[in-house]
């Protein structure tokens, strides 16, 4: 009985070392123990490799082989259902409708799905660097494309996700969650029974339709540009002056990219150029904080004074004026931003005329830099 024992006591050890050799040899080349699933559900186990070693980079096709010595077999995203290295489990999702590996951190009725990218980088003191980023995505059950949580607008588009948990999306717009903190967000949906979520008219509706409002005010510098203008009076009434601005704006989020912005605003530009503006701003987001704005606006002239300069006057000739917007706007916070704007008019609102009425051969257009502070009243951009 003992030599039996003692033989099956070898053979299991024979049979350890042999295993451990095996990984070990399938670890020199990057591959690591694990099992695929095929598209028919069966389970191949084997060995993965979903790294290169050098150079370093994440494969987007894994290798596969059952043995040490078996063949490799490459596999693309849309021929497997999954795959599993060592303890981390990868899903064939799609993104943007293109199939791709992720790792799966958490299951439930919504899915959290992390990507992890490297690329080889130059260092400006000489040399070159590898570095990796993190994005993570989520998925329901019914969804066919992934989901980004990082990108513009935040706090809206992942409020507007998780539309029938108005508690979640309170705290996400009050800054108790944040981007660090997704994988707590996701825990708590999907602890949360879905009989108890709701998706009537409260705070997390509001949040999705993309709508706000507020106010809006700041200082500007303008200056007329005259052409054909005499030569005795080259370099008059050209110089900038300063004024003032305050006025409201409505934000209208059309994609996670886009917004509309219409504004109506009361303007002092120079002392003799006053009105009411209506801009109506296209607005473009770089990433979340930065945004570009072009548009095209609209000023009524309501209030015009003569001005006397070396007993030549300038003075208004129309009742409006439209020109082009272009800028750039700084995101410092859910309700706070600031923009710097060019104004370029493009109507001829002021003339030289001598004492006795007769208009000169020239043509006055407004430019107009407009420093501008918004104070979202609403907590939804």
């Amino acid at each position: 009985m003992a030599s039996y024992l003692k033989s099956v006591f070898t053979y299991f050890l024979f049979a350890l070392l042999v295993l451990n050799f095996e990984s070990a040899s399938a670890q020199k080349g990057g591959f690591h123990q694990g099992y695929i699933v095929t598209l028919d559900n069966d389970t191949i186990k084997g060995f993965v490799k979903n790294l290169n070693s050098f150079p370093y980079r994440i494969l987007t096709n894994i290798k596969f082989k059952s043995s040490n010595k078996a063949k490799v077999w490459t596999y693309e995203p849309s021929q497997l259902k999954s795959y599993k290295i060592i303890n981390d489990l990868y899903e064939s999702r799609r993104l943007n409708s293109i199939p791709i590996f992720v790792r799966l951190v958490a299951s439930g009725n919504v899915n959290l799905y992390e990507i992890t990218t490297s690329g080889m980088y130059n260092n400006p003191t000489g040399g070159s660097y590898m570095r990796k980023s993190t994005s993570h995505y989520l998925k329901r059950k019914d969804e066919d494309n992934l989901f980004k949580i990082a990108g513009p607008h935040f706090k809206e588009r992942l409020c507007n996700y998780f539309n029938d948990a108005p508690s979640i999306c309170q705290k996400i717009m009050n800054g108790e969650y944040r981007k660090k903190n997704v994988s707590q967000i996701v825990a708590e949906y999907n602890s949360v029974d879905s009989t108890d979520r709701t998706n009537t008219l409260g705070i997390s509706h509001v949040y999705s339709k993309g709508f706000s409002f507020g106010v809006k005010g700041g200082a500007n510098l303008s200056r007329l540009v005259y052409r054909h203008q005499p030569v005795g009076l080259i370099g008059l009434g050209d110089n900038y002056e300063f004024g003032t601005h305050f006025g409201v704006f409505f934000h209208n989020r059309l994609s996670d990219k886009f917004s509309l912005i219409p504004e109506i605003q009361y303007i002092s530009k120079r002392s003799n150029l006053n009105g009411v503006e209506i801009p109506l701003i296209i607005s473009y987001s770089i990433e979340d904080r930065f945004n570009i704005e072009a548009g095209p606006n609209f000023q009524l002239l309501f209030r015009s004074t003569a001005k006397k300069i070396n007993a030549i006057e300038d003075i208004n000739n129309v009742p409006a004026d439209y020109g082009l917007n272009v800028g750039l706007r700084i995101k410092f916070s859910d309700r706070l931003s600031l923009s710097c704007r060019y104004y370029h008019g493009l109507r001829d609102i002021f003339a030289w005329y001598d004492n006795g009425g007769l208009r000169l051969s020239t043509s006055g257009y407004d430019r107009n830099i407009q420093i501008s502070t918004y104070f979202n009243i609403t907590k939804s951009r």
